[in-house]
């Protein structure tokens, strides 16, 4: 039975990350034994089947020892120390995000270039905050570090048992695969805008999420994106905020019969009372909706 072993006491993020990425690279690693202590045997740093994690002062990957507590442990650069987070992304980033974009059909031409996002966005100031603490005069993007930090109180607080430590991990992985699913879909939207620039004053795309904001910012013809809702059984449209595309201010926090009133479309269902989001019942009726926005728009423009 594979063993995975990680320092006791209190727990820190950038373990639990490490491990959450150890059951993305292998599922298998899932039914592992999960055993945090310090008191390690020696025979452990050569078993094959054990991987160390944050704990053992050793960082010899060909053994899968990963630790950066030692003297001479690894770093990207004197201003990037790297932490177990790193260590582990390091070995076997690549193979996640090619593995978890594989079982969504997401097709990228650079899946290193999705691993090394990852790292860059979350990874390198979960290793930063471990390695420096809230430094955040040291830190290149405080504004991350106080995010990650925030995060990294969350997990510690919450994990008080090896139960705890498990649930943790199985949290940060959901995260880890949506951020990798994230990165490889605005990867892809890069591709399909470059190959096909959008004409129309909305694109639709393929499912939610927040992936297209770079891509679009690039078209400022672009007014609204347009995507299925399917559980619950709608559509939707955001705003790229353009200040010209926010919705009418009469339809704002409007519902239903009273937005499909004041709109002119039915099937109309929500306005956000800033505007930025709709929502109707079918693709035909969202469409209708961006139409009389941009419409009305123009008629206030002109006024």
């Amino acid at each position: 039975m594979p063993k995975i072993i990680t320092h006791d006491g209190v727990a820190h993020l950038d373990e639990v990350w490490a491990i959450a990425s150890l059951f993305l690279a292998n599922p298998a690693l899932k039914s592992a034994e999960i055993i945090r202590t310090r008191d390690i045997p020696e025979e452990a740093f050569e078993d094959k089947t054990t991987i160390i994690v944050d704990v053992g002062r050793k960082y010899e990957p060909q053994n899968l020892n990963f630790d950066h507590h030692q003297i001479d442990a690894p770093e990207r650069s004197p201003a990037e120390p790297l932490a177990a987070a790193g260590l582990i992304w390091q070995a076997f980033g690549k193979r996640i995000c090619e593995k978890t974009l594989k079982e969504e059909n997401i097709q990228v031409q650079e899946i290193s270039k999705i691993s090394r996002e990852v790292e860059e966005d979350l990874i390198t100031t979960i290793d930063f905050l471990d390695c420096e603490g809230a430094n955040y005069d040291a830190c290149r993007n405080p504004r991350k570090l106080a995010q990650v930090a925030g995060m990294a109180r969350m997990i510690s607080a919450s994990i008080q048992s090896d139960e705890d430590f498990l649930n943790a991990v199985n949290l940060v992985e959901k995260l880890i695969r949506e951020t990798v699913l994230e990165c490889g879909r605005k990867e892809r939207l890069n591709q399909e805008l470059k190959t096909n620039p959008p004409k129309k004053d909305y694109l639709e795309l393929s499912e939610p999420g927040h992936y297209w904001k770079n891509p679009v910012a690039a078209f400022p013809n672009v007014k609204f994106v347009v995507f299925e809702q399917p559980k619950n059984n709608e559509w939707a449209a955001q705003s790229t905020q353009h200040p010209d595309s926010l919705c009418p201010l009469p339809w704002r926090g409007k519902i239903e019969t009273d937005l499909a009133t004041e709109s002119g479309v039915k099937g109309a269902k929500f306005c956000h009372t800033s505007g930025f989001y709709i929502t109707a019942d079918s693709k035909e009726a969202i469409l209708k909706m961006i139409n009389n926005s941009i419409e009305y728009g123009k008629l206030q423009k002109t006024a």
